[in-house]
């Protein structure tokens, strides 16, 4: 009951019949930060953002977004490599609501990561070059605070550019920074 409660006060505050609804896709490179840096060269990420205005200046959404980042060789035999799926609710502020609309925000959510570090060259006891790698995967709570700005090129799509910071609370150092660019679709009233 007193969940329903919640929900009730929660959609008495927000106007349905106003509300816009904004669909994208996102893409941009992404770089290591800490200790990933250590065996990890910039990637690129990309994914789909769904936002949901409460207000003219609100917006609260979710994000499905895919990051894939590569090391040097070892010898010649592999690459290290990474990937982090991230798959997190946010909030967004927006300073403006003009053409040009400055906002700051945060996603927090779910964080899936795999990668293989190479990391010695040795000679076997048969004479043959063998390479041997660290690898982990796993999943782990983590947030990303963002700020960026959007433009209205028209009355029904947006540019969106962003920075977020990306912290996953895990023992594994895999923080990246991530520069954005995405491209909305308005559903409105």
């Amino acid at each position: 009951m007193k969940k329903i409660f919640i929900v009730l006060i929660f959609l008495s505050i927000i106007k349905i019949n106003e509300a816009q609804i904004q669909v994208g896709v996102v893409l941009g490179p992404q770089f290591p930060v800490g200790g990933f840096t250590d065996a990890f060269n910039s990637g690129i990420g990309f994914g789909s953002t769904g936002k949901y205005f409460m207000k003219e200046n609100m917006a609260v959404g979710t994000n499905l977004h895919y990051n894939y980042f590569t090391g040097d060789r070892y010898y010649n035999e592999g690459r290290n490599r990474a990937a982090i799926t991230a798959f997190t609710g946010m909030f967004q502020y927006y300073f403006s609501t003009d053409k040009i609309k400055p906002y700051a925000g945060g996603d927090f959510g779910l964080y899936f990561w795999n990668w293989r570090w190479y990391t010695y060259y040795w000679i076997n006891p048969a004479g043959n070059p063998a390479y041997g790698y660290y690898h982990d995967n796993g999943t782990a709570l983590g947030f990303a605070p963002s700020g960026g700005i959007t433009y209205d090129i028209t009355d029904k799509f947006v540019l969106d550019g962003n920075l977020k910071f990306n912290l996953i609370l895990t023992e594994s150092d895999l923080n990246y920074l991530g520069m954005n660019l995405g491209l909305f679709y308005k559903f409105d009233k």
